[in-house]
């Protein structure tokens, strides 16, 4: 997952740090550490943008599931008043294409 990733990658900045007379020959220098430094906080602030897009299209996925449920009610109410006042021949007109 993100977070592991995140998480071992700030391991390997502390432990790397703390040996860099070993790694350095061997590539894991200052340098390489600044990089994987810059692309974990990189990773992070697009994860975190990802999280709030997520909350952002779950509360309007709530918002348009409410609207959509008050316009069911209304055309739920709409066809009944259709179906008691129209004669039945004219109701395909309103869309109502039941036989009773």
């Amino acid at each position: 997952t993100y977070s592991d990733r995140i998480n071992e990658a700030k391991l390997l900045v502390a432990a790397g740090l703390k040996n860099l007379g070993q790694l350095s020959p061997g590539g894991f220098n200052m340098d390489f550490i600044d990089q994987l430094i810059a692309q974990r906080e990189k990773v992070e602030d697009l994860n975190a943008d990802q999280e709030k897009s997520k909350a952002d299209l779950k509360s309007a996925t709530k918002f348009l599931n409410n609207e959509l449920q008050q316009l069911n009610n209304l055309v739920r109410d709409a066809r009944k008043i259709v179906k008691m006042r129209v004669s039945i021949s004219r109701w395909k007109a309103f869309g109502i294409t039941d036989k009773r």
